[in-house]
């Protein structure tokens, strides 16, 4: 772990902070959070201080070695990000030995023999013409009895050759020609509509109704000249592992340092440098955090 990096000891202070102005929601992501060292501590440590709504992402290359140190240490949720299950495909896209998916699949089968009961993955929708990746999947989620999370390509993170700009309605209208059986409207703890949908071929997708640009979760957010560019949709508060808080995902507004608070554990000197956040937060039901670890 880096020296500039927050501790695990760090993070659940802040988290604690967070949690005492109303965030509820949290989630651990990167980059790849499986790197750092004391990752389990880093669970513990959030999880002691009484925070119950806990997630994190994954690549799933170290889960099948970490799946029962994560669950034991506290880890309710898991997703893990999967964009192909053809192994000449992934090799090309992704780098490295193809036997590295091999190792994802145990990954995911070992998390859910330790009990992991809501695990998700994350999709995310490149093209039209990756059909055959998006139903493989569906089909390897539907055998395991695990929820498929579609996201729409952002063209700010790594769009390649062949990728086209998607659209949450794009993705809808490509399930509907695929056959829905039902689907019901969720509320989920950041107050963002989603889809619950039950495919013809059995698969349960999970793919938002909005944008985050849409539902503007500050006040200002009317105002922002970048606000149609705001198109992650997960939460909008981040903490990157150097101490640096994104209050806004599309830069409309500008990062916080917070680590050397942080490190003087100076509750009113994070304070003092959020305010401008805490005062325009609208909280609607369970806010959402994002900490990078």
């Amino acid at each position: 772990m880096s020296r500039d990096w927050l501790s695990h000891d760090d993070v659940a202070w802040i988290c604690g902070i967070a949690r005492d102005c109303g965030f509820a929601k949290f989630k651990l992501t990167g980059g790849e959070p499986t790197v750092r060292k004391d990752l389990i501590d880093v669970i513990a440590g959030i999880r002691a201080i009484g925070i119950d709504d806990l997630s994190m992402i994954t690549n799933g290359t170290r889960l099948k070695a970490m799946a029962r140190k994560l669950r034991v240490a506290g880890l309710p949720r898991l997703n893990v990000s999967l964009f192909t299950l053809d192994r000449k495909r992934f090799k090309e896209e992704n780098g490295g030995s193809s036997g590295t998916l091999d190792l994802i699949i145990d990954g995911i089968d070992e998390a859910i023999d330790v009990g992991f009961t809501d695990l998700k993955f994350n999709y995310v929708w490149h093209h039209h013409n990756r059909l055959d990746d998006f139903l493989s999947i569906a089909r390897f989620a539907s055998e395991r009895n695990v929820t498929v999370a579609v996201i729409p390509l952002l063209d700010e993170y790594g769009v390649r050759t062949g990728d086209e700009r998607t659209s949450l309605h794009m993705i809808y209208g490509a399930l509907q020609e695929l056959g829905i059986d039902n689907e019901c409207l969720v509320l989920d703890g950041e107050s963002i509509h989603r889809r619950l949908i039950r495919l013809s071929m059995g698969a349960t997708i999970l793919l938002r109704m909005e944008e985050l640009g849409e539902i503007a979760p500050y006040a200002q957010c009317t105002l922002c000249p970048k606000r149609l560019e705001c198109r992650e949709g997960i939460f909008p508060v981040r903490l990157a592992a150097n101490g640096v808080l994104r209050p806004c995902l599309a830069e409309g507004r500008a990062p916080v340092n917070l680590y050397n608070a942080i490190k003087a554990r100076d509750s009113k000197g994070v304070w003092h440098s959020v305010s401008s956040v805490a005062s325009t937060v609208q909280l609607l039901g369970k806010a959402g955090e994002v900490i990078y670890a």
